[in-house]
Parts: C-alpha cells; sequence; structure tokens
C-alpha cells in the first residue's frame, strides 16, 4: 500500500497518480480510435450503394429534399436500412458497433474504480487501468473475427477491473480511517 504524500484537492494522492490518469487518457483515445477503426469499416462494407438504393422511393417518400446518407445513417445496424441485411452482415454492423458501444458503457465505472484504487495502491492500478486498454484491443480483435472470440479480452478486462472495485473499497476504507 502506498501513502499519498501530494496534496490534490481536499486529500492527497502518491506521486505515481498521474500516470493512472495516463491509462485513462490512453483508453479514452483508444474508444475514439475503434469507431473510425471498427464501425466505419463496417458500415461501409454492409450498407453500400446498392444496398441503399433499395430504400431511395421510401425516403424520397419521407424526405423529398434529401437523399438516402452515404454509410446507411443514421442507422446504427438495427434500423430502417438494416431489416433487409443478410444475417452475415447484420453480425458484422451489430459486432462492430458493440466494440465501441461496450467500451462506452465500461468507461464511467473505469474512471471511478481508476481514480480511487490509485490512491492508495497507485502501482496496481496502473497495471490495472493499462490491463484494460491492452484487454480492450484483444476483445475488439476477438468480436470482429467472431463474437464468442472476445472472451479472452473479456477475461483481461473483468480481472482488472475486478481487482481496481476491492481496491476502491479499500481506498475508500482508508480515505474515511484518516
Amino acid at each position: 500500500m502506498s501513502t499519498p504524500d501530494a496534496l490534490f484537492g481536499a486529500f492527497a494522492v502518491p506521486k505515481t497518480y498521474p500516470y493512472a490518469l495516463m491509462g485513462l487518457a490512453a483508453n479514452f483515445l483508444l474508444c475514439q480510435l475503434f469507431a473510425p477503426l471498427f464501425i466505419k469499416s463496417a458500415r461501409d462494407s454492409v450498407f453500400t450503394k446498392e444496398h441503399l438504393s433499395t430504400f431511395d422511393g421510401d425516403h424520397k417518400n419521407a424526405f423529398p429534399d434529401s437523399e438516402v446518407a452515404n454509410g446507411g445513417h443514421p442507422d446504427a445496424g438495427s434500423g430502417w436500412y438494416s431489416k433487409t441485411l443478410p444475417l452475415a452482415d447484420w453480425v458484422k454492423i451489430n459486432s462492430a458497433q458493440r466494440v465501441v458501444l461496450n467500451y462506452i458503457e465500461q468507461m464511467p465505472q473505469l474512471i471511478v474504480f481508476t481514480c480511487l484504487s490509485a490512491i492508495y495502491f497507485p502501482e496496481i492500478a496502473i497495471g490495472c487501468v493499462w490491463g484494460v486498454f491492452v484487454g480492450r484491443i484483444i476483445y475488439a480483435i476477438g468480436y470482429k473475427k467472431a463474437p464468442p472470440a472476445r472472451v479472452w479480452g473479456f477475461l483481461v478486462i473483468s480481472l482488472c477491473t475486478l481487482t481496481m472495485i476491492v481496491l476502491s473499497f479499500w481506498s475508500c476504507v482508508y480515505l474515511l480511517q484518516n
């Protein structure tokens, strides 16, 4: 256990605390990069001009002054333009969406548990937040291959997150004692 030694607002944090924040920043960057890397390529391959042209009449009836947007926007994989996709294409676009959306859904807990656990356990928190980063890459690659292949990344992410949850609890206990 590390003893906080730098004043940070109402409580002290260890000198290594910024490294945990750097891990969070790296996770934010990775999440931002996943959208163009995974979603755009899947969107471009399933929402082709040929596929979208089948909706030209419906679109013109609803929006006479516009055309179907390239890439099928705003359809995120379960909307109007997706309803006639072959199953393999539907799985492809929705798997790409899940890679990014699952990351976004987990961000609030990653932020809280990294910040709390790094107060008294900075080295472990730093390892865990960077472990989540690596786990997310493994998860995304696995998910792109086939949804069940994401399990290895999921295990890394879960182990790191669970560790930070427990350490966050103990950090709070120590904060209450001081």
